[in-house]
């Protein structure tokens, strides 16, 4: 679904992403990992043309990501940029919504799989501007964007991040439907390492912009990372 050859990005004078190959297969779910700026927010804008790359080549389902054709097939969330603060909740997944001719009512009806997630009210009944919605709620917006024209591929920075913990437990349930039902490839860049080692099938971390390892889940993963990030100290010590 994702593959890279050769990438660099390099930002003068301290900082340098160096992937020499990596390759996401379809219908798996792959967690990146690593201390704050390691590289993985690069890496997702990368993906999804969001920046340029100095060198290499990103393809998404064989097509050049500087195409768009992938846009059609491919959900993602980054941060409250990709949100339009000045519109309801709701204006803004019918906006969404019509770019891949999905009707108001077919919204409303996906919307369901949703509701243990966040209150639905809050989407449906336009009472707020996005721009007044609490943190919690506009993370649960922006992944709900992301996730509701049902993607083939799923590419999300921190889904976690400004969760409770109940709702942190409800989306790891919603990422699950979407690996076994929808057939989806997720991508999903975090810190929160119990949620992702128990949604993911593979971890990949990355340090100081390099691909520090990469493995399919096992018992032993998360013990492994806990041990890994014990030993790390601070970046420049």
């Amino acid at each position: 679904m994702i593959r890279i050859d050769n990438l660099i990005k390099e930002y003068q004078p301290d900082f340098k992403l160096e992937i020499p190959g990596l390759l996401i297969n379809k219908e798996s779910c792959a967690g990146i990992v690593g201390n704050n700026g390691a590289g993985k927010t690069t890496l997702l804008n990368l993906i999804l043309d969001l920046i340029e790359p100095d060198e290499g080549v990103i393809e998404i389902n064989s097509i050049s990501n500087k195409k768009t054709k992938w846009k059609k097939f491919t959900g993602s969330y980054l941060n409250e940029d990709f949100l339009f603060d000045f519109l309801y909740p709701f204006e803004y997944l019918t906006y969404i919504c019509e770019f891949y001719n999905i009707s108001k009512n077919e919204l409303l009806k996906r919307l369901e799989l949703f509701k243990d997630f966040i209150e639905l009210d809050i989407i449906i009944q336009n009472k707020k501007l996005i721009r007044h919605l609490s943190e919690g709620n506009k993370e649960k917006l922006g992944i709900i964007s992301a996730l509701i024209i049902n993607p083939q591929l799923i590419i999300l920075d921190e889904p976690y991040s400004r969760l409770d913990p109940s709702s942190r437990v409800k989306l790891s349930d919603i990422f699950i439907y979407y690996k076994n039902n929808i057939k989806s490839t997720l991508f999903l860049s975090s810190h929160d390492l119990p949620n992702l080692v128990d949604v993911c099938d593979r971890i990949i971390l990355i340090e100081e912009g390099m691909l520090s390892f990469d493995e399919l889940i096992s018992n032993t993963t998360f013990s492994s990372l806990t041990n890994y990030f014990k030993s790390r100290r601070f970046p420049g010590e």
